[in-house]
């Protein structure tokens, strides 16, 4: 960043950027990965991914095998919080969340909107919003509400 700053060609739109980050700042990585399996290699080896404090991931193509998958992804650098899935393997279903274990005493699942042990029932793709709700304790009389969502089209 600091090279990209002192030698950069593009006037910076992103004024974040050019602040140091603070070490009571939170990264959440958010993404649509398009199948879990898929990608759950280039997911562990990603820097991005490595270095984020909380992993929300949607569009998982989740079925109940891929919960233990998920659990053994980041070893003992991240806990599996929150996972949910479709009753099938056609169904893309499922969102996951990471949080990196330094922060997961911080972290904890609220809420979402599936049926039971965090199943999306077998129906119509497009219908199906998917919600988490997730509660970080930012500071000590300070938290902040997350919430992932995706919506199916």
């Amino acid at each position: 960043m600091k090279r990209l700053r002192a030698h950069s060609m593009f006037e910076n739109k992103f004024y974040f950027l050019t602040q140091e980050q603070k070490s009571q700042d939170l990264s959440i990585l958010f993404l649509n990965i398009q199948s879990f399996n898929s990608n759950k290699k280039a997911i562990a080896s990603d820097f991005g991914f490595q270095k984020a404090d909380i992993i929300l991931l949607v569009e998982c193509h989740n079925v109940l095998v891929t919960r233990e998958h998920a659990s053994r992804l980041f070893h003992n650098t991240y806990r599996l919080e929150h996972f949910t899935s479709g009753t099938s393997e056609k169904s893309s279903c499922g969102q996951i969340c990471f949080v990196r274990n330094e922060h997961s005493n911080k972290l904890k699942f609220l809420a979402d909107n599936s049926g039971a042990n965090g199943i999306y029932e077998k129906r119509n793709q497009r219908d199906i919003c998917e919600l988490s709700l997730f509660e970080y304790k930012y500071k000590e009389n300070e938290i902040v509400l997350i919430l992932s969502f995706y919506k199916h089209f």
